[in-house]
């Protein structure tokens, strides 16, 4: 049972690795192209998928914006202000 949890474990990571591969703006890619990319997840599947994750794409730019319940909100505030 636990080699079938494994086996399903690393088929879900190498599924998640190609779908956000695919997912990426080509100009995001680093380190090769989505070709070169998809070979290593597919011929070294932990370690193509880990090395996708860690450094084949560009990080993100910018800090997240964080998410404000409406009571925190000052553009809601505002809106329920003038109705």
């Amino acid at each position: 049972m636990g080699k079938v949890l494994l086996v399903i474990a690393v088929i879900g990571v190498m599924i998640f690795a190609l779908i956000d591969l695919w997912q990426v703006p080509a100009a995001d890619v680093r380190g090769g192209s989505r070709f070169l990319w998809t070979l290593a997840i597919l011929l070294l599947p932990v370690v193509g998928a880990g090395l996708w994750l860690l450094f084949g794409r560009e990080p993100a730019e910018g800090p997240k914006r964080r998410f404000l319940p409406p009571d925190d909100d000052p553009d809601f505030l505002r809106r329920m202000r003038s109705q």
